[in-house]
């Protein structure tokens, strides 16, 4: 392929392609550059707004907090509400209403919105939101919502004042429940020949494997990597080839490179995860009652005579855990830290005790990856 391979007519392009295709072959560790990357500033935008619910079956806001905003409500309709009118009811509860407005969204469609209580009131289940703007942080109306509420949850409340509550029903949603009334402007990211794809997460392996592949499809010098999370790519001056040509970019598959090892712990839960090339050295810990030792054992496999092999020598990791309590449990094993995870669990190691051995394991040097407690 050729560096002005963009310049040809689209339908050449898919062509070019599926004669390429072999070049591409699927991988299990293939990911598409859709998938790792986006169009900078291409995104969701957070709307919010407050507003009223209404109809709640003695469920809302007790206070004036509600029924100054319901008066304020009522006043701008032109109604002119006495001062001896109480309107505290408990069948209004002021909500916040928030929202995520879609790339490319148009006037006219529809959008989920959640709808949270900001007061005291004890469930939103049964109630109806009433017309509310919903704006982004520059202030600006970008839709408009209201609806019936719907909730996961049931809250009910005794004439003893004891309660029942089963899941969550302060914070219900609208499905499809607030209409676009204002479209967002894309024209800076493809009014310019060349647009910027960014990593969701930045790595120097990856960017580099992208810009490989788009390259080899579409040409030499078409992505040009400018930092560990980002790609310069020159697209066709033709609008509508250049968004057929971002279509077929972001279906372009590419083989991940090996990432960084972690381990992820969450201390509260005891949960670990644990990704691919984590590896243990040998190390000899004691925390609290228990011992873990790992140790390396060389293994040389001799071929046959007259076999015309060589003699191969292998390294393997063993792992054996004792715990000094009641009876001595002892377990051997691969060393790798999945079954050293799975060995302590076995033995009712407590979610702070394998956290901290974890750890201890990475101060000493022995595990080969990165931690992160959560």
């Amino acid at each position: 392929m050729t560096k002005n391979f963009i310049k040809k007519p689209l339908a050449a392009l898919m062509f070019a392609l599926t004669v390429s295709a072999p070049l591409f072959p699927s991988m299990a560790a293939a990911e598409r550059i859709g998938d790792i990357a986006e169009l900078k500033d291409v995104r969701n935008n957070q709307l919010q707004g407050f507003g009223l619910v209404v109809g709640l079956p003695n469920s809302g806001d007790r206070g004036n907090f509600a029924s100054s905003n319901l008066m304020t409500l009522i006043q701008k309709y032109g109604i002119k509400v006495p001062e001896s009118i109480n309107l505290s009811s408990r069948n209004v509860a002021v909500v916040m209403i928030n929202a995520n407005l879609p790339p490319f969204a148009k006037k006219g469609q529809e959008i989920d919105v959640t709808v949270s209580t900001i007061g005291n009131a004890k469930s939103l289940r049964g109630g109806t939101l009433l017309t509310t703007p919903l704006m982004g942080l520059n202030g600006e109306i970008f839709a408009v919502g209201q609806g019936q509420v719907l909730t996961d949850g049931i809250s009910s409340e005794g004439m003893d004042g004891s309660t029942l509550d089963v899941n969550l029903s302060s914070v219900a949603r609208i499905p499809m429940g607030a209409t676009v009334e204002r479209e967002l402007s894309y024209n800076s990211v493809f009014d310019d020949r060349t647009f910027t794809m960014n990593l969701a997460s930045s790595d120097f392996a990856t960017v580099s494997a992208v810009e490989k592949t788009i390259n080899k499809t579409f040409g030499e010098g078409v992505a040009k990597a400018v930092d560990a999370g980002s790609l310069k790519v020159v697209a066709p001056r033709d609008s509508s080839s250049r968004i057929e040509f971002i279509a077929v970019l972001k279906s372009l598959e590419i083989e991940m490179p090996d990432q960084q090892a972690k381990v992820i712990i969450n201390a509260r839960t005891g949960t670990v995860v644990i990704t691919q090339n984590v590896t243990l050295s040998p190390v000899a810990i004691s925390e609290g009652n228990v011992v873990i030792n790992i140790s390396e054992d060389q293994q040389v496999s001799q071929p046959n005579s007259f076999s015309g092999g060589d003699t191969v020598t292998t390294t393997s990791s063993q792992i054996s855990i004792e715990r000094k309590q009641g009876e001595l449990e002892v377990v051997n094993g691969a060393g790798t830290l999945q079954d050293l995870v799975s060995a302590l669990n076995a033995m009712g190691t407590s979610s702070k005790d394998l956290a901290n051995i974890i750890q201890l394991l990475k101060q000493s040097g022995s595990l080969k990856s990165k931690v992160i407690v959560i």
